[in-house]
């Protein structure tokens, strides 16, 4: 196992004039030689989606942590901001489908360009103010525009790690874009609060003597404040994809990433027929849908029991457990990339646990356990950390049960199953006379109804298997074998 080193083709220009590109992923299922590439160069690509992924993130968090705020200053309501906050959902279950074909047929950076545009005029959108009344659609409307990179930061993951990484760092990749859109939602936790002001009498329940026009008018100009930010944000990202962010490596990463895959319009009824792929896809809807939503309406959950009353323990618990969920995750992708084989024991652990955790916080808020702040604060965020760190094993299973279909498809419907989740999960809630208390009991079912349908699940490794099988080209000192983990990549 030595190191590989690559020369001129980590220097080849990337964006090549029209019609000098020709895509490696046109090599037949079965090939006896595959040459391949690992760049350097790899890691900077990584950090631009990155970028991209925490700027949406940045965007798709910003209304709930001052939704206080827009309620004194324009006059929304419960339902327009439920209506501002389900836009990404709808707006990804129309459009997944045709991202999913651009991705696949013209690659990552037209993909990317296109998602990043659209994050960048709605964005800029919500920035234009005339009326209050306008700017109700204004935003509404610009919300919906930044919904549409959600195709993108849902989608492409796996697509980003199967491009340009080796098969022993494809979950870590694949980990980096999640973590990086939490952050992003966390930093609209920490700077919405910090930036926006709120009347005093809101905070302290007592409504009775409304704002005064100046304390509106800092309001709005606070609101305005933030979303120049986030248009800042999306502006960078945009002027980094555009600058220089390639479709495709000269070469592929791995055998199997040069294997064409299949046509999105035939491979969608194939993958709706697949047993595996469904099964992994209920599993990430139940967890993965339901958990996302019961963070949004946590305070609702802490109040209605009388928990907590104030809004910063809701938030400190959020912020906590996004970061914590961004370290756990890296290190579970990590521990998943080396032990390929073992992952579904990987995922049983993490769901145990987290049916543990979220049982002692559902005793907790059910007032059968003496609640206090430390058992509080453990629960939930141990909870939250154990099932949210399974997401980007999920992204990499789905992708491996129905190889050769596209990682954009594949991972495109799981988020598609999640949204159908959450949906019914928020459905539940607005119903009259429903109540609270069953969410925090539907957070163990989540987890525990999960690990019988884990258990006699028969993992399949579609990538892993060709990466194995197919002998690499060696004729060339620029072409690589299948690297292990303590392989190393040297550019010269």
């Amino acid at each position: 196992m030595g190191s590989l080193v690559t020369d001129d083709n980590d220097r080849r220009p990337l964006l090549p004039c029209a019609g000098d590109e020709k895509p490696y992923g046109a090599v037949p299922p079965r090939q006896d030689h595959v040459k391949v590439v690992v760049y350097t160069r790899r890691w900077y690509y990584l950090a631009v989606f990155c970028v991209v992924c925490y700027s949406y993130g940045l965007h798709a968090s910003v209304f709930s942590p001052i939704a206080h705020s827009f309620e004194q200053a324009y006059g929304w309501t419960n339902a327009d901001m439920a209506t501002v906050l389900n836009w990404p959902n709808l707006i990804y279950l129309f459009l997944f489908l045709p991202f999913a074909w651009v991705l696949e047929t013209h690659g990552l950076r037209a993909a990317c360009v296109l998602g990043v545009s659209f994050l960048v005029l709605g964005s800029g959108l919500r920035c234009v103010y005339i009326t209050p009344a306008a700017s109700y659609w204004t935003m509404q409307f610009g919300q919906a525009l930044t919904g549409t990179t959600s195709c993108i930061v849902f989608a492409a993951p796996s697509c980003m790690s199967a491009t340009w990484f080796p098969a022993h760092q494809r979950t870590t990749a694949t980990a980096a874009s999640p973590i990086a859109m939490a952050l992003g939602g966390a930093t609209s936790f920490l700077l919405g609060p910090l930036l926006v002001p709120v009347h005093a009498n809101a905070s302290s329940g007592n409504d009775t003597t409304p704002p005064t026009q100046g304390d509106i008018d800092d309001i709005r100009n606070s609101i305005s404040l933030v979303f120049y930010i986030n248009f800042a944000v999306a502006a960078l990202a945009f002027l980094l994809v555009v600058i220089h962010f390639p479709a495709r490596p000269p070469h592929p990463p791995s055998p199997s990433a040069a294997i064409v895959r299949t046509d999105v319009r035939h491979a969608l009824p194939a993958l709706m027929r697949n047993r595996r792929f469904l099964t992994l896809g209920f599993i990430f809807s139940v967890t993965n849908g339901i958990a996302f939503s019961f963070m949004g309406v946590l305070d609702v959950d802490l109040k209605a029991a009388r928990v907590s009353d104030d809004q910063t323990v809701t938030g400190s618990l959020i912020i906590i457990a996004v970061f914590g969920t961004c370290l756990f995750s890296l290190a579970v992708a990590t521990v998943a990339d080396r032990c390929t084989r073992h992952v579904k024991a990987l995922l049983l652990s993490l769901y145990v646990g987290g049916a543990v955790m979220f049982l002692w916080f559902a005793l907790i808020v059910q007032g059968l356990v003496v609640p206090n702040a430390i058992s509080l604060y453990v629960s939930f965020i141990g909870g939250t950390v154990l099932m949210n760190a399974a997401l980007p094993i999920f992204y990499e299973l789905a992708c491996d049960s129905c190889y050769p279909t596209p990682e954009t498809l594949a991972n495109g419907v799981l988020n598609a199953m999640s949204c159908f989740a959450s949906m019914i999960f928020l459905g539940v809630l607005m119903a009259p006379g429903v109540g609270t208390g069953w969410m925090n009991w539907c957070m163990v079912g989540a987890c525990l109804v999960c690990v019988p349908i884990l258990v006699p699940y028969r993992q399949r490794y579609g990538r892993l298997i060709v990466d194995t099988d197919i002998c690499v080209d060696s004729t060339d000192p620029t072409d690589t074998r299948i690297l292990g983990p303590a392989d190393d990549v040297v550019s010269t």
